[in-house]
Protein backbone atom coordinates (compact mmCIF):
# COMPACT_ATOMS: atom_id res chain seq x y z
CA UNK A 1 0.00 0.00 0.00
CA UNK A 2 2.90 2.26 -0.24
CA UNK A 3 1.52 3.00 -4.33
CA UNK A 4 0.45 6.89 -4.77
CA UNK A 5 -2.18 7.78 -7.56
CA UNK A 6 -4.63 9.72 -8.70
CA UNK A 7 -7.12 6.25 -9.51
CA UNK A 8 -8.97 4.28 -6.82
CA UNK A 9 -8.95 0.53 -6.77
CA UNK A 10 -12.27 -1.24 -5.98
CA UNK A 11 -12.75 -5.00 -4.74
CA UNK A 12 -14.14 -7.15 -7.36
CA UNK A 13 -16.63 -8.56 -4.89
CA UNK A 14 -17.84 -5.18 -3.99
CA UNK A 15 -21.59 -5.86 -3.35
CA UNK A 16 -23.45 -1.87 -4.17
CA UNK A 17 -26.78 -2.84 -3.34
CA UNK A 18 -27.87 0.57 -4.34
CA UNK A 19 -31.43 1.19 -3.27
CA UNK A 20 -32.01 5.17 -3.70
CA UNK A 21 -30.23 7.25 -6.29
CA UNK A 22 -28.58 10.06 -4.94
CA UNK A 23 -29.21 13.61 -5.64
CA UNK A 24 -27.25 16.98 -5.77
CA UNK A 25 -29.05 18.13 -2.65
CA UNK A 26 -26.42 15.48 -0.90
CA UNK A 27 -23.63 17.81 -1.37
CA UNK A 28 -25.84 20.51 0.27
CA UNK A 29 -27.04 21.69 -3.49
CA UNK A 30 -30.20 22.66 -4.63
CA UNK A 31 -31.84 23.81 -7.82
CA UNK A 32 -34.33 23.93 -10.17
CA UNK A 33 -33.45 20.30 -12.40
CA UNK A 34 -29.96 18.68 -13.01
CA UNK A 35 -28.46 16.06 -14.73
CA UNK A 36 -25.99 13.47 -13.46
CA UNK A 37 -23.34 13.18 -16.54
CA UNK A 38 -20.22 10.94 -16.94
CA UNK A 39 -17.51 14.30 -16.38
CA UNK A 40 -17.09 17.62 -14.94
CA UNK A 41 -16.43 19.45 -18.21
CA UNK A 42 -20.02 17.43 -19.73
CA UNK A 43 -21.62 19.39 -17.41
CA UNK A 44 -19.74 22.91 -18.00
CA UNK A 45 -20.93 22.26 -21.52
CA UNK A 46 -24.31 21.72 -20.81
CA UNK A 47 -24.16 24.56 -18.59
CA UNK A 48 -22.58 26.73 -21.41
CA UNK A 49 -25.66 25.65 -24.04
CA UNK A 50 -28.26 26.65 -22.03
CA UNK A 51 -26.84 30.23 -21.47
CA UNK A 52 -26.15 30.12 -24.98
CA UNK A 53 -29.58 29.73 -25.28
CA UNK A 54 -30.98 31.81 -22.95
CA UNK A 55 -29.30 34.97 -24.14
CA UNK A 56 -29.37 36.11 -28.01
CA UNK A 57 -25.66 37.88 -29.44
CA UNK A 58 -23.82 36.61 -26.76
CA UNK A 59 -21.03 37.55 -26.28
CA UNK A 60 -18.25 34.85 -26.17
CA UNK A 61 -15.92 35.92 -23.40
CA UNK A 62 -15.54 34.04 -20.13
CA UNK A 63 -12.95 34.88 -17.54
CA UNK A 64 -11.57 31.89 -15.64
CA UNK A 65 -9.14 31.45 -12.86
CA UNK A 66 -5.43 30.94 -13.79
CA UNK A 67 -5.18 28.27 -11.47
CA UNK A 68 -7.83 25.89 -12.97
CA UNK A 69 -7.26 22.14 -15.33
CA UNK A 70 -7.42 21.52 -18.83
CA UNK A 71 -11.02 20.54 -18.20
CA UNK A 72 -12.41 23.39 -17.15
CA UNK A 73 -10.75 25.40 -19.86
CA UNK A 74 -11.69 22.97 -22.88
CA UNK A 75 -15.51 23.11 -22.61
CA UNK A 76 -15.29 26.99 -23.16
CA UNK A 77 -12.74 26.47 -26.10
CA UNK A 78 -15.07 24.05 -27.67
CA UNK A 79 -17.63 26.16 -27.88
CA UNK A 80 -16.00 29.16 -29.83
CA UNK A 81 -15.34 30.92 -26.63
CA UNK A 82 -12.30 33.33 -25.92
CA UNK A 83 -10.73 33.24 -22.06
CA UNK A 84 -9.25 35.74 -20.02
CA UNK A 85 -7.56 34.34 -16.99
CA UNK A 86 -7.89 35.92 -13.42
CA UNK A 87 -4.79 35.68 -11.26
CA UNK A 88 -5.37 33.97 -7.68
CA UNK A 89 -3.92 35.09 -4.22
CA UNK A 90 -0.80 32.91 -2.55
CA UNK A 91 -3.50 31.91 -0.22
CA UNK A 92 -5.97 30.86 -2.98
CA UNK A 93 -8.39 33.93 -2.50
CA UNK A 94 -9.36 36.18 -5.42
CA UNK A 95 -8.40 39.69 -6.35
CA UNK A 96 -12.32 40.35 -6.40
CA UNK A 97 -10.82 44.51 -7.62
CA UNK A 98 -8.93 42.46 -10.79
CA UNK A 99 -12.27 40.17 -11.41
CA UNK A 100 -14.23 43.32 -11.21
CA UNK A 101 -11.78 45.43 -13.27
CA UNK A 102 -12.23 42.32 -16.04
CA UNK A 103 -15.78 42.02 -15.98
CA UNK A 104 -16.32 45.71 -16.85
CA UNK A 105 -13.77 46.03 -19.47
CA UNK A 106 -14.69 42.86 -21.04
CA UNK A 107 -18.57 42.51 -20.63
CA UNK A 108 -18.22 38.51 -20.48
CA UNK A 109 -21.31 36.58 -20.86
CA UNK A 110 -20.18 33.45 -18.66
CA UNK A 111 -17.82 33.85 -15.28
CA UNK A 112 -16.74 30.94 -13.29
CA UNK A 113 -14.73 30.12 -10.03
CA UNK A 114 -13.89 27.44 -7.79
CA UNK A 115 -13.10 27.16 -4.29
CA UNK A 116 -9.88 25.37 -3.69
CA UNK A 117 -9.35 22.18 -1.54
CA UNK A 118 -11.91 21.89 0.51
CA UNK A 119 -11.29 25.24 2.01
CA UNK A 120 -14.23 28.53 1.61
CA UNK A 121 -11.59 30.32 -0.58
CA UNK A 122 -14.07 31.75 -2.39
CA UNK A 123 -16.11 33.31 0.36
CA UNK A 124 -16.87 36.42 -0.77
CA UNK A 125 -18.03 35.90 -4.25
CA UNK A 126 -21.13 36.99 -3.77
CA UNK A 127 -19.59 40.48 -4.70
CA UNK A 128 -18.99 39.12 -7.72
CA UNK A 129 -22.39 37.24 -8.40
CA UNK A 130 -24.08 40.33 -7.66
CA UNK A 131 -22.86 42.26 -10.15
CA UNK A 132 -23.15 39.27 -13.00
CA UNK A 133 -26.70 39.67 -12.38
CA UNK A 134 -26.66 43.39 -12.50
CA UNK A 135 -24.91 42.92 -15.98
CA UNK A 136 -27.04 39.76 -17.59
CA UNK A 137 -23.47 37.78 -16.89
CA UNK A 138 -24.18 34.12 -16.37
CA UNK A 139 -21.91 32.48 -12.97
CA UNK A 140 -20.88 29.15 -12.63
CA UNK A 141 -19.84 27.29 -9.57
CA UNK A 142 -17.40 24.42 -10.14
CA UNK A 143 -18.19 22.68 -6.92
CA UNK A 144 -15.50 19.71 -7.19
CA UNK A 145 -13.14 20.32 -4.64
CA UNK A 146 -15.49 21.03 -2.12
CA UNK A 147 -18.54 18.60 -2.46
CA UNK A 148 -18.66 17.58 0.96
CA UNK A 149 -17.49 21.04 2.50
CA UNK A 150 -20.18 22.55 5.15
CA UNK A 151 -19.77 25.95 4.13
CA UNK A 152 -22.69 26.98 1.88
CA UNK A 153 -22.93 27.15 -1.92
CA UNK A 154 -22.91 30.88 -3.92
CA UNK A 155 -25.33 32.37 -5.59
CA UNK A 156 -24.60 31.00 -9.01
CA UNK A 157 -26.79 30.00 -11.59
CA UNK A 158 -25.31 26.89 -12.47
CA UNK A 159 -23.09 24.43 -10.51
CA UNK A 160 -20.76 21.91 -11.75
CA UNK A 161 -18.64 19.03 -10.45
CA UNK A 162 -16.84 15.84 -10.87
CA UNK A 163 -17.00 12.36 -8.31
CA UNK A 164 -14.83 10.51 -9.57
CA UNK A 165 -11.64 12.29 -8.22
CA UNK A 166 -13.15 11.45 -4.43
CA UNK A 167 -14.16 7.76 -5.03
CA UNK A 168 -13.84 4.88 -7.27
CA UNK A 169 -16.60 5.59 -9.17
CA UNK A 170 -15.75 4.84 -12.79
CA UNK A 171 -16.77 8.11 -14.16
CA UNK A 172 -19.40 11.00 -12.92
CA UNK A 173 -20.22 14.02 -13.00
CA UNK A 174 -23.65 16.53 -12.45
CA UNK A 175 -24.70 20.06 -13.38
CA UNK A 176 -27.53 21.26 -11.59
CA UNK A 177 -29.16 24.64 -12.98
CA UNK A 178 -30.58 27.15 -10.75
CA UNK A 179 -33.13 28.07 -13.12
CA UNK A 180 -34.77 26.72 -16.11
CA UNK A 181 -35.02 22.86 -17.21
CA UNK A 182 -32.26 20.70 -19.20
CA UNK A 183 -33.28 19.88 -22.29
CA UNK A 184 -32.90 16.79 -23.84
CA UNK A 185 -30.86 15.13 -20.70
CA UNK A 186 -28.71 12.49 -22.20
CA UNK A 187 -29.22 8.36 -21.45
CA UNK A 188 -26.40 6.46 -22.89
CA UNK A 189 -23.59 5.83 -20.90
CA UNK A 190 -19.90 5.25 -22.10
CA UNK A 191 -19.74 1.88 -21.66
CA UNK A 192 -16.85 1.41 -23.56
CA UNK A 193 -15.02 3.45 -21.13
CA UNK A 194 -16.56 2.40 -18.20
CA UNK A 195 -15.62 -1.24 -18.93
CA UNK A 196 -11.65 -0.23 -19.28
CA UNK A 197 -11.60 1.72 -15.94
CA UNK A 198 -13.49 -1.12 -13.53
CA UNK A 199 -11.30 -3.66 -15.21
CA UNK A 200 -8.09 -1.56 -14.32
CA UNK A 201 -9.61 -0.84 -11.00
CA UNK A 202 -10.23 -4.37 -10.18
CA UNK A 203 -6.49 -5.21 -11.66
CA UNK A 204 -4.98 -2.92 -9.23
CA UNK A 205 -7.35 -4.06 -6.19
CA UNK A 206 -5.33 -7.96 -6.76
CA UNK A 207 -2.16 -5.63 -7.28
CA UNK A 208 -2.26 -3.98 -4.30
CA UNK A 209 -3.93 -6.22 -1.55
CA UNK A 210 -3.22 -9.69 -2.88
CA UNK A 211 0.11 -8.93 -4.63
CA UNK A 212 -1.10 -10.34 -8.15
CA UNK A 213 -0.77 -9.13 -11.71
CA UNK A 214 1.50 -6.55 -13.45
CA UNK A 215 1.17 -2.65 -12.57
CA UNK A 216 1.96 -1.81 -16.36
CA UNK A 217 -1.30 -3.52 -17.44
CA UNK A 218 -3.39 -1.79 -15.41
CA UNK A 219 -1.65 1.84 -15.87
CA UNK A 220 -1.97 1.14 -19.65
CA UNK A 221 -5.67 0.52 -19.07
CA UNK A 222 -6.12 3.80 -16.90
CA UNK A 223 -4.17 5.65 -19.70
CA UNK A 224 -6.56 3.87 -22.45
CA UNK A 225 -9.82 5.01 -20.30
CA UNK A 226 -8.28 8.64 -19.89
CA UNK A 227 -7.73 8.61 -23.33
CA UNK A 228 -11.67 7.73 -24.76
CA UNK A 229 -12.80 10.07 -22.40
CA UNK A 230 -10.44 12.74 -23.91
CA UNK A 231 -12.22 12.23 -27.24
CA UNK A 232 -16.06 12.26 -26.23
CA UNK A 233 -17.56 14.14 -28.55
CA UNK A 234 -21.05 13.47 -27.03
CA UNK A 235 -22.59 14.06 -23.79
CA UNK A 236 -23.10 10.74 -21.98
CA UNK A 237 -25.06 10.18 -18.69
CA UNK A 238 -22.83 8.67 -16.00
CA UNK A 239 -22.64 4.66 -15.51
CA UNK A 240 -24.88 2.49 -13.54
CA UNK A 241 -21.72 1.39 -11.27
CA UNK A 242 -20.69 4.99 -10.48
CA UNK A 243 -24.50 5.84 -9.13
CA UNK A 244 -24.39 2.60 -7.23
CA UNK A 245 -20.56 3.58 -5.64
CA UNK A 246 -21.48 7.15 -4.86
CA UNK A 247 -25.21 6.34 -3.47
CA UNK A 248 -22.81 3.43 -1.29
CA UNK A 249 -20.52 6.00 0.06
CA UNK A 250 -19.55 6.29 3.57
CA UNK A 251 -19.26 9.75 3.58
CA UNK A 252 -18.21 9.94 7.08
CA UNK A 253 -15.48 8.13 6.34
CA UNK A 254 -14.25 9.73 3.07
CA UNK A 255 -14.24 13.30 5.13
CA UNK A 256 -12.11 11.75 7.92
CA UNK A 257 -9.55 9.94 5.74
CA UNK A 258 -9.09 13.24 3.28
CA UNK A 259 -8.71 15.42 6.77
CA UNK A 260 -6.04 12.87 8.30
CA UNK A 261 -4.20 12.65 4.88
CA UNK A 262 -4.52 16.77 5.22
Amino acid sequence: LSEIGSSFWIDPNSNYNSVDDVVPESFGIVGNDFAWLSTGRSAISLAIEHIESQKSNLKKIAPLPSYTCESVIEPFLKNGFSIDFFSINRDLSFNYSEIEEKINLLEPSVFLFHPYFGFDTAHSVSKLTDICKEKGIFAIEDRTQCLYSDFPISDADYFVGSIRKWCEAPDGGFVVFKDGKIENKPTQTDTQSEKIRLSASYAKYEYLINNKGDKQAFLQQYALAEELLEKQSQVYCMAATSRAVQCNLDVGRLKSRRRKNY
